[in-house]
């Protein structure tokens, strides 16, 4: 006599199916925002290695000529009066220079498709307690209403009337773009100041957005900024 035994054959369920594909997707998710994020952080180390390797050629060159280059791209065969630095990942520099002395001598930026960097070593000031540092409506521009980060160092002339700095965008008569609003205590000696902020659109019409100070007119409370740097916030 044959005795034959049945074996049951289970499939995976519906419910069981679904519930592996939302595991694999949140894996995909969770592994290609975790390799954005080291693409986006290998873009800034390159973009802020760019700028320090270009202020300091920018500085070399005005210790050998008493001026600054004219430019920083002038390739592959600069004149005597300018320099050729091609920046990494295929970016592109932003560079100015000026005698004003309401600005900075040397404002650098490097971009790329992930990020920029922009850095000033300048110390700017005015006769003033209103002044504007450096337009950053081009990087806004490129890179959208986004987080960014904005760093500097600030002091006042004189505080014995009034030692609140406000920082804000402005040109003056309006701003293309907003997004920080800040009062900043001050004293006679520089102090280190850093923040993120999200770019909101102001007044799309026009195309500048300054980085301003003001510190209440009459008061002498004449703002001095430095070393100022912009990024995409991580």
């Amino acid at each position: 006599m044959r005795t034959s035994i049945h074996q049951s054959e289970r499939g995976f369920t519906v419910v069981e199916l679904l519930i592996v594909i939302v595991v694999i997707a949140i894996l995909a998710t969770i592994t290609i925002a975790i390799y954005n994020g080291i693409q986006n952080r290998a873009a800034r180390a390159a973009a802020q290695s760019d700028v320090a390797d270009a202020l300091k050629q920018a500085e070399l060159f005005y210790v050998a000529n008493e001026a600054y280059p004219t430019s920083i791209t002038s390739c592959p065969s600069p004149p005597a009066t300018a320099l050729c630095l091609p920046a990494s990942n295929g970016g592109t520099y932003v560079y100015k220079t000026s005698t004003n002395p309401i600005l900075p001598d040397v404002e650098i930026a490097s971009m790329n498709d992930r990020q920029f960097y922009y850095a000033s070593r300048g110390e700017a000031t005015r006769v003033s307690e209103f002044m504007r540092y450096t337009d950053i409506a081009p990087y806004i521009d490129r890179y959208g209403l986004k987080k960014y980060k904005l760093e500097f160092d600030i002091r006042s002339m004189n505080t014995a009337n009034n030692n609140l700095i406000s920082l804000y965008m402005q040109n003056g008569s309006g701003t293309k773009y907003g997004g920080f609003n800040a009062s900043i205590p001050v004293t006679q000696s520089y102090n280190h100041f850093e923040g993120e902020f999200t770019a909101v659109p102001s007044n799309l019409s026009l195309t500048e957005a300054w980085v301003a100070f003001y510190g209440i007119y009459g008061t002498g409370n004449y703002p001095v900024v430095q070393n100022m740097k912009l990024s995409l916030a991580e």
